[in-house]
């Protein structure tokens, strides 16, 4: 709190044109600032506000004494300070974000650990009434066929109670599982790289910009993967943000391009959050990669008679062959993201009297050759309620 109190001084001061009280105080936050995160470590104590609150609020202060003392230096023009401390900010920023996750997922976990303990409360109260219900059956069999109807309807009752518990918790399972495929340690490590690298050799604005798309798209991975449905706009924003870092880790590999009907309303139609994803990456690493000829990456929505066209197309080898040369790295392989999506799928279509549509296809040329792979998805419109 001290430390915020001194920020908000220094920036006051540095409203008022007073450059070296600016100065003075700024300094001061950002070394008793620095001072509290490097050994709140050892502090003991028993509120968990401590650890969830203040000390993430510590470090985003920190930020935004970065974020001024860096503008106060250009006032002053020293240049120079002022490009080590936006490193320094930079970095500080991607500590922050990459907390933030690790403590969303830490939620994610926990969260589901206690509707799975919530479930087994219940299912264990629903035996118990069960049992309670045998035990008194020799009691309610001389009540007549009235009494031995009631008890069948409870019990199928209950059968069904107890089937729905159960996909409700392999639903949640799956979303999990969705959750851990999507965020792929290997893809985080390589864009964060890439960004680095922009910022290593001083290309502050690409650095920036694919650092906000990078946030973007763990942002939207994590708001979806509790939703069955989202809109069509989010997910062409998470597909093209992908495919964009994707680009960075990959440079000069491959083009794309995201085209959408212009009679789709983007805002108002619901899709199932991340389907195509998991085969766009099948297409860069097991299709492109493998390519000597530059890739192309084609991703349309379009309408066609009430059903929304969802389709990826590339150029890569195609999957036969992808299999051949990766033969001796995993055999029988299939990507778990995409087996994933597969039991999705068949989880969705249980419930939907319109079923979605799938199908994907080995392109060839006319001798034969392959080249590339195509993948549809044909989903009934869903209107968003928003």
């Amino acid at each position: 709190m001290y430390s915020f109190a001194l920020w908000l001084l220094g920036t006051m001061e540095m409203d008022r044109k007073n450059i070296e009280r600016s100065g003075f105080y700024l300094t001061r936050a950002l070394n008793y600032c620095d001072t509290f995160l490097l050994n709140y470590k050892r502090i003991i104590t028993k509120d968990p506000l401590f650890w969830i609150t203040h000390v993430p609020n510590s470090q985003r202060i920190k930020t935004w004494i970065l974020t001024d003392y860096i503008q106060l230096c250009e006032l002053k023009k020293d240049f120079k300070t002022a490009l080590t401390y936006q490193r320094i900010l930079e970095e500080e920023r991607k500590k922050l974000s990459l907390e933030e996750q690790s403590r969303q997922l830490m939620l994610l976990q926990v969260n589901f650990e206690d509707e799975i303990k919530n479930q087994q409360i219940e299912m264990a109260s629903k035996e118990e009434g069960l049992a309670k219900l045998r035990l008194s059956r020799s009691r309610l069999w001389f009540a007549g066929g009235g009494g031995m109807g009631l008890i069948a309807f409870l019990l199928i009752f209950l059968y069904f109670q107890r089937k729905k518990y159960s996909t409700e918790q392999n639903a949640l399972l799956l979303r999990q599982r969705l959750l851990r495929s999507q965020m792929n340690p290997h893809f985080i490590f390589n864009s964060l790289s890439g960004i680095q690298n922009f910022i290593v050799t001083e290309k502050p604005i690409k650095a920036s910009i694919y650092l906000s798309k990078f946030a973007a798209l763990v942002r939207n991975i994590l708001e979806s993967s509790d939703k069955e449905y989202v809109t069509l706009e989010n997910e062409i924003s998470t597909i093209e943000n992908y495919l964009e870092l994707q680009q960075v880790r990959y440079a000069g590999k491959f083009e794309f391009t995201l085209h959408v009907d212009d009679t789709l309303d983007p805002e108002s139609i619901e899709i199932p959050p991340m389907l195509a994803q998991p085969f766009i990456e099948n297409a860069i690493e097991h299709g492109i990669v493998h390519s000597e000829k530059m890739g192309q990456i084609d991703v349309e929505f379009r309408l066609e008679n009430d059903v929304l066209l969802f389709e990826v197309k590339d150029n890569g080898v195609g999957r036969e062959k992808a299999r051949e040369l990766e033969a001796h790295l995993v055999k029988d392989h299939q990507s778990m993201s995409t087996s994933i999506t597969l039991d999705r799928l068949a989880m969705l279509n249980k419930k939907r009297k319109h079923k979605i549509l799938f199908e994907i296809l080995d392109l060839k040329d006319n001798d034969g050759n392959p080249e590339g792979t195509f993948v549809r998805f044909g989903l009934p419109l869903v209107k968003s309620l928003q």
